[in-house]
């Protein structure tokens, strides 16, 4: 959902503001949305195992409990 929202924002500021043909605008775009999926998902992943951990030292527990 992110990216998807950061792709059409940058899509338009390419060409509203910098005036980029739109075709090659959105080949760019497509490209960042590419490379943003699986990163955004990476970056989720360690934040949610990060998080995980502080809640086990703190608690002593693990979620299956």
């Amino acid at each position: 959902m992110r990216a998807g929202l950061i792709v059409a924002v940058y899509y338009l500021f390419l060409v509203l503001l910098l005036r980029t043909d739109p075709l090659p605008a959105a080949a760019i775009s497509l490209l960042g949305l590419a490379i943003m999926l699986p990163l955004g998902y990476l970056i989720d992943r360690w934040r949610y195992r990060a998080q995980l951990r502080k809640w086990q030292a703190r608690t002593g527990r693990t979620p299956d409990e």
